[in-house]
């Protein structure tokens, strides 16, 4: 059942993009990471990759707009077939968040991100 449910959201995200859930960055890349866990189900090519790619380039959005959940799960989805410059900086981006947040810094919570309601 799971697996029908994410490839509901591959096409969501892919054969047929919703404007509205095709907005939300976070969403797109925690379903791109669910993907990349799924066996026999390809994204090396295809246009959810590429907005991987995409979102990933955007240095101000990592460095600044981010969630950490969405950060974590990019970096993670970073080890497989990306550039390993791209992959060095989100995890360099990501360490640096870890070490902030560990002397106590507080990141507030965006109110227009559903995300954080999941957990």
């Amino acid at each position: 059942m799971l697996n029908y449910f994410l490839i509901f959201l591959f096409s969501v995200f892919q054969i047929q993009p919703d404007p509205d859930l095709s907005k939300d960055r976070d969403a797109l890349l925690i379903t791109a990471y669910a993907l990349s866990r799924l066996d026999g189900l390809a994204m090396e090519n295809g246009v959810l990759r590429r907005r991987v790619e995409d979102i990933a380039r955007d240095t101000k959005f990592i460095h600044e707009d981010i969630s950490n959940i969405s950060l974590a799960k990019l970096a993670i989805l970073s080890t497989k077939g990306y550039t390993s410059g791209l992959r060095e900086d989100l995890f360099r981006t990501l360490e640096n968040r870890v070490s902030i947040d560990s002397r106590g810094a507080h990141l507030a919570t965006p109110a227009d991100r559903w995300i954080y309601d999941y957990y």
